[in-house]
């Protein structure tokens, strides 16, 4: 059965009437019996990409629809952090590209994000704070004060924890730790050219943990580099306006050129 699916999502086989009703119907009822056929989805993901520009509207909707299914078809079966990295990468163009059709998806793919944002895998957290960082530059997800929130909580989180009386340093502390920093990180770059009034604040917050070790110290100077390097061609004569003389000395502290933001 599996290869007689495979025929009919192949493009580059001849097509008949049969085939190509076939083919629809597939598409039309792949959704109740996909936890069958696993195997074949990266082959399904393919083909469904190259048709997403269809003429009709519906079938455009239902291909969208078929992707949303198989990359939760594919996080559930695998265990490999490569191939959760690879989905999250594939959600942002998949959103890119088909804005409104993915309109519907808008809280699954908010909250898949956020899951993967908290990933044990620091390159999947590193990818998912991209991925965030791009559906908020493009309006498909907004920032709310429960993000905000959220992140500041997280990255607040302790790295110890208590096991039969004793003090120790908790891995999943330290993965939500970044996670939060992360989120921060993706709200901040979510502006790359202009600064919405939560900016300030939220550079101040991670400014209060750039002395925090190895990989959260990492991923905050990098952020700040990278607001640094989009905002400098306006800072003087605009953005500086939006931070207090204090904000600006913390921030200077924050680069080697400690006069820049002076």
């Amino acid at each position: 059965m599996i290869d007689f699916i495979r025929s009919l999502i192949n493009l580059k086989i001849p097509l008949n009437t049969f085939a190509e009703i076939s083919r629809w119907s597939l598409l039309q009822n792949l959704d109740l019996f996909e936890w069958c056929i696993p195997s074949i989805w990266s082959e399904i993901n393919k083909q469904t990409i190259r048709l997403i520009d269809h003429s009709s509207s519906d079938i455009q909707s239902r291909l969208t629809n078929l992707l949303a299914l198989s990359i939760s078809c594919n996080i559930c079966i695998n265990s490999k952090w490569h191939a959760r990295r690879v989905v999250i990468e594939f959600i942002q163009n998949l959103v890119f590209n088909n804005l409104f059709n993915a309109r519907p998806y808008i809280e699954q793919i908010h909250q898949l994000v956020l899951k993967y944002l908290f990933d044990e895998q620091l390159e999947v957290r590193i990818t998912a704070s991209k991925t965030l960082s791009g559906l908020y530059q493009c309006d498909y997800i907004q920032i709310t004060n429960e993000d905000l929130e959220y992140f500041r909580t997280m990255s607040e989180t302790n790295y110890y924890t208590i096991i039969d009386g004793k003090k120790i340093v908790s891995l999943k502390n330290i993965i939500n730790r970044h996670g939060g920093i992360l989120g921060l990180c993706a709200i901040v770059l979510a502006s790359p050219y202009d600064i919405p009034s939560h900016v300030p604040k939220v550079l101040m917050q991670l400014c209060a943990h750039s002395h925090d070790p190895d990989l959260r110290q990492k991923s905050i100077k990098q952020c700040v580099s990278d607001f640094r390097r989009t905002h400098h061609d306006s800072w003087h004569y605009e953005h500086r306006q939006h931070f207090t003389d204090d904000q600006l000395v913390i921030l200077a502290n924050m680069f080697t050129s400690h006069n820049y933001y002076a």
